[in-house]
């Protein structure tokens, strides 16, 4: 479990980027505009790409299967304060999160990679994110003792808004086995030139038919295979041009794309940039 809270000025414009380890993070931003993406995609649906104005607090609830890019955008003079918890799987797994129905969607609802869940949240959710940024200033001896209460609260609180309530999610339909086999499709994704593959090699590989492939692939994903593999790749030449020092040609090869320039419009599209723009060095912090 690692707790991360802020109650922050941006000093001047900058660019904030690292990579998130697998896991299921809950975030409560209490006051300021939210312009963050994790796997190029942002983390408010109705941010679309841009910062979101601050209308007060909301929620979140993200899941990761695997590493994932987080970008934060700060501009000069932006008050944020957030609160921000993560959760290995290893913790999930021994929390016993299996014991009800309920807490079971949980479980399925971390396996799914990038599952998002939004909401506004509850007075008691603020009262004890307030009370954690509190807690940053105590010095006293029973200070961890203290957040570490009020945060596994504020766990509980979040979990029960996500387990019980009847709106569909990501992965809800699929049973464990599928998931499993999901994790299969994408480890062999990742160890293979995803250019090449085709739907009767995922489904092969997952031991399945083609359309329970796809079927599983919208159950997870919210998309069908081919769209997965051509966002994935996406988002593999976004890391080599932020990171590896690409060319825009070479990460158009590296996701799968003969022309530089639909690759810049997919590339645009997908991410909101110029991917020129993100060969850029920005102030990172």
């Amino acid at each position: 479990m690692h707790l991360h809270f802020s109650d922050s000025v941006d000093l001047h414009d900058m660019v904030t980027r690292l990579e998130q380890r697998p896991g299921l993070t809950i975030q409560v931003f209490l006051q300021g505009p939210v312009d963050a993406t994790v796997g190029g995609r942002s983390l408010f649906p109705e941010g679309d790409g841009h910062a979101l104005a601050d209308t007060g607090p909301r929620a979140l609830m993200i899941a990761r299967a695997r590493p994932e890019l987080f970008e934060r955008r700060g501009q000069k003079g932006t008050r944020v304060r957030k609160v921000s918890v993560t959760l290995s799987h290893d913790w999930l797994a021994e929390s016993d999160l299996g014991a009800g129905d309920g807490a079971f969607d949980i479980w399925r609802f971390s396996q799914s990679h990038l599952a998002q869940r939004y909401w506004r949240p509850n007075s008691r959710i603020v009262a004890l994110s307030e009370s954690i940024l509190s807690e940053a200033h105590y010095t006293g001896s029973f200070r961890t003792l203290h957040l570490e209460s009020r945060v596994l609260d504020l766990i509980a609180t979040a979990f029960s808004s996500l387990a019980y309530d009847p709106a569909p999610q990501p992965g809800r339909s699929l049973c464990m086995r599928d998931l499993r086999r999901m994790r299969l499709v994408e480890e062999y994704l990742d160890a293979c030139n995803p250019d090449t593959v085709t739907l009767e090699d995922m489904a092969r590989m997952a031991g399945v038919s083609i359309s329970t492939l796809q079927r599983m692939f919208q159950g997870v994903h919210g998309m069908g295979a081919f769209e997965f593999v051509r966002r994935r790749n996406l988002e593999r030449a976004r890391f080599a041009l932020d990171h590896q020092g690409l060319s825009v040609k070479e990460a158009a090869y590296l996701a799968g794309y003969s022309n530089p320039a639909n690759f810049s419009t997919a590339f645009r599209r997908h991410f909101g940039r110029s991917p020129r723009h993100g060969r850029r060095e920005p102030q990172v912090s």
